[in-house]
């Protein structure tokens, strides 16, 4: 099972209290990240996959990525984290960034979901309400919130509603595309850049209404070529009569 922790301040204590909970219910653990995360004193730097597993054998966890800087971490190489996703019970992903603030509006290329994630908690913190938007919103610039404003419960409500339109916006255009193909649009194309799932189903969806498009293309020939045909076998059993 992958989880993906999003959203603000909080995700990595967070991620330590699902570690504590799956290692007390004897699953093997992974913590690491799609984006960065702290150094912290149980992290293994650069690991390999044996250095990673050892530690999980010995302590039922393991908090790894590649360095980045000298204080974080940032993404597995892709193949070992392929490794160890058939190995691990649990992959706790840390997949977003929010400089430490409670709250946040995420950035067109933000949440970075493992393509493989089964479920998403975002985190938003009660800590942010009746603070200046600048002192607790992470990018509040991208939702065009006055910087000293004081954070109202609304707009909490708003910037949670922009995480959940972008976790849904891929499914909505899964939809519509597949409307416009369903109506004899076999020229809809659906354009998903998401880097998951997602986009895997929408370059099906396309490669499908091409292949109906030639499919289409190809009996309407063959349809017309069919009538050719037979005019001009009527045309031959016409001509006789008149000779």
């Amino acid at each position: 099972m992958i989880i993906s922790i999003i959203g603000s301040g909080g995700k990595t204590t967070y991620i330590r209290e699902l570690k504590d909970k799956y290692v007390s219910m004897n699953k093997t653990v992974l913590m690491c990240t799609t984006t960065h995360m702290l150094i912290e004193e149980d992290t293994l730097v650069d690991p390999g996959y044996d250095e990673i597993m050892h530690r999980i054998e010995t302590y039922g966890y393991c908090h790894a990525g590649n360095r980045c800087g000298d204080l974080k971490i940032e993404a597995l190489d892709e193949e070992l984290f392929n490794q160890l996703k058939q190995v691990v019970d649990v992959i706790l992903i840390e997949a977003d960034g929010s400089k430490h603030l409670p709250l946040k509006y995420p950035n067109v290329n933000e949440p970075v979901l493992d393509s493989d994630t089964d479920e998403v908690v975002l985190i938003s913190n009660l800590n942010g309400l009746n603070q200046p938007v600048k002192d607790v919103v992470h990018r509040y610039e991208l939702a065009n919130l006055d910087p000293n404003e004081l954070v109202t419960p609304r707009i909490m409500q708003n910037l949670i509603c922009a995480y959940l339109k972008k976790l849904n916006k891929p499914v909505q255009m899964l939809k519509e595309t597949m409307s416009c193909i369903e109506k004899g649009d076999l020229d809809a194309r659906v354009h998903i850049d998401s880097n998951d799932e997602f986009q895997d189903i929408g370059n099906g969806m396309n490669q499908m209404a091409e292949n109906l498009n030639k499919y289409v293309q190809k009996a309407y020939v063959a349809e017309i070529r069919q009538r050719d045909a037979e005019l001009e076998a009527l045309k031959r059993q016409i001509q006789p009569h008149y000779l």
